[in-house]
């Protein structure tokens, strides 16, 4: 007899429902060895006050809002009035500050990673893709993610569960 999995009532033998379990909390845990979390939060922050400082606004009015249609775009936006889009390496200046842009690989990889996410995510929820947004604010911890879909709220996002498809 296994001590570990308790056999199961209706066959006797080891019950197979832990290995399920664990592996449910192992797609949600994440560890942060690197400190990928507090990079994203500092620069959300950095950017956010640096656009308010430049428009005269307070930082929690400026907001950088995700779409997905055919093709990823990104917006800035500065109390609730879209300022300008933004290009993809802006975007990732935006997540992890201006040193991460080594490469266009670096920006490629950004596309395919943040497309992912819209695909997993629009899918979990049943939502059509095109009609999903994440914004993206600062508050006093760091980086604030909020999902929509059309212009209905649906919840707020881990800033540790996108970073877990940019570490794929």
């Amino acid at each position: 007899m296994n001590r570990y999995f308790p056999p199961s009532k209706s066959t006797g033998k080891p019950g197979k429902g832990i290995k399920k379990k664990l592996q449910a909390y192992m797609e949600t845990v994440t560890i942060d060895l690197f400190g990928y979390e507090k990079i994203v939060n500092k620069s959300v922050r950095t950017y956010a006050e640096k656009i308010a400082n430049e428009q005269g606004v307070n930082a929690k009015q400026v907001y950088v809002r995700i779409i997905k249609p055919a093709e990823l775009r990104v917006f800035l936006h500065v109390s609730g009035k879209l300022l300008k889009e933004l290009t993809i390496r802006e975007l990732v200046h935006f997540f992890v500050g201006p040193g991460a842009l080594k490469s266009s690989h670096t920006e490629s990889k950004v596309v395919s990673s943040v497309s992912k996410f819209f695909s997993d995510y629009s899918k979990k929820k049943h939502f059509d893709v095109d009609k999903v947004q994440v914004l993206i604010s600062s508050n006093a911890e760091g980086a604030l993610v909020k999902s929509f879909y059309e212009q209905s709220f649906i919840e707020e996002i881990p800033v540790k569960f996108l970073i877990k498809y940019f570490k794929a």
